[in-house]
């Protein structure tokens, strides 16, 4: 049911890949780790076909914050984001060591541009305070959502939408709610071409807790529709069926039309990530489980995935699988374990054939 599995750990402290996304024939995983004793962007190119590591790019940013979140591959460039404590438009500096010397100044959104073989090309840092945490693109623009923290009289948490170039990372347009205290994934509906961002608000009338905040908006970052589908916790990503139904998930899975009317849900699932193939909704689960559901999201088939990690990884402990994306044929996800007889998490990624038989070896590189 596996195809391969890769495990890293570079240093004796956690580490978070908190995701994942797939250029031409390699695999690409971005996130942290502390191997100089305090976070660093870090990022994985593995072969697609086997697993095996190819190269890493790793670049010190500051001591706090410093995370890379997310990841898109749009022609020969790998786009990444997620936040630092380093200032960097502010003065229109041109070179990556020249920004990150500057003076910390908070906690702010990082855009990045790579080549494929990881080789920097450009970094936006425009003194947006707060955390970029998803991208998707329609292949002419990237769009970036995430969380602004505000001072003065409009102070506290917002969601952020960003338009930007992909040649320069200019911005085109932005967009903000403060329906949003933090965002967790954006998706574009091929049936409509409408951006959907999913995330988390807070809403008195649910006993003062955070609930799912759905927001629908046009390509020009015009607001088109809200949905409060009132599920607890964290909307993290979104897939789409043929006909332009929305596969919400996070703590559950609802699926929603086109015209923003609810038609299943499904709130006993834990969900890092989602392919809709073939009138099925494969769903990888945060405890490392892949789940196959019907269009009206009951359950039709469940693997345990951990056996097959076991095999090939002496894992002593999980975490969770943080994300999951599907290439069209394939669904690769990465998440945290602890080796066996180690205190600290390293980074696991995993190569799931949704074709697959389960007697399919399985193998892994280090």
């Amino acid at each position: 049911m596996v195809k391969w599995v890769a495990f890293s750990n570079p240093s004796r402290e956690d580490e978070y890949p908190w995701s994942v996304c797939v250029g031409g024939e390699h695999v690409y995983v971005v996130g942290y780790e502390k191997s100089s004793g305090t976070k660093q962007w870090h990022i994985e190119k593995r072969d697609k076909d086997d697993g095996r590591l190819v190269k890493t790019w790793t670049r010190m940013t500051g001591s706090i914050g410093s995370s890379l979140m997310d990841c898109v591959v749009v022609g020969d460039s790998l786009y990444t984001v997620g936040d630092t404590n380093e200032v960097y438009e502010k003065w229109k500096r041109v070179s990556l060591d020249a920004a990150l010397s500057l003076s910390p100044f908070g906690v702010n959104w990082v855009i990045l541009s790579l080549d494929l073989d990881l080789n920097f090309i450009k970094v936006k840092m425009e003194g947006v305070s707060g955390h970029a945490h998803c991208m998707t693109s329609d292949g002419q623009y990237l769009y970036i959502a995430g969380t602004e923290e505000r001072s003065g009289r409009s102070s506290g948490w917002r969601g952020r939408v960003e338009k930007r170039r992909l040649d320069n990372l200019s911005l085109v347009t932005e967009y903000a709610s403060r329906g949003f205290i933090l965002t967790g994934g954006i998706g574009i509906n091929p049936a409509t071409g409408h951006l959907w961002v999913m995330g988390m608000g807070w809403k008195k009338i649910y006993y003062k807790k955070y609930y799912w905040h759905v927001e629908v908006l046009d390509r020009d970052l015009n607001r088109l529709m809200v949905m409060r589908p009132g599920v607890w916790g964290e909307a993290r990503g979104v897939v789409f069926d043929d006909i332009g139904n929305a596969y919400i998930y996070g703590n559950g899975v609802v699926k929603i039309s086109a015209n923003g009317k609810e038609l299943s849900r499904s709130t006993d699932i834990n969900v890092a990530g989602a392919a809709y193939v073939d009138g099925r909704l494969y769903v990888v689960t945060s405890d490392y489980r892949l789940l196959v559901l019907d269009p009206d999201l009951e359950k039709v088939d469940e693997v345990d995935l951990r056996p097959e990690i076991f095999k090939h990884v002496d894992v002593g402990e999980f975490d969770y699988v943080y994300k999951a994306v599907f290439d069209g044929g394939t669904i690769y996800a990465a998440g945290g374990a602890v080796p066996r007889g180690a205190s600290d998490k390293g980074w696991l990624v995993l190569a799931i054939p949704i074709s697959a038989s389960r007697g399919e070896k399985t193998r892994i590189f280090y």
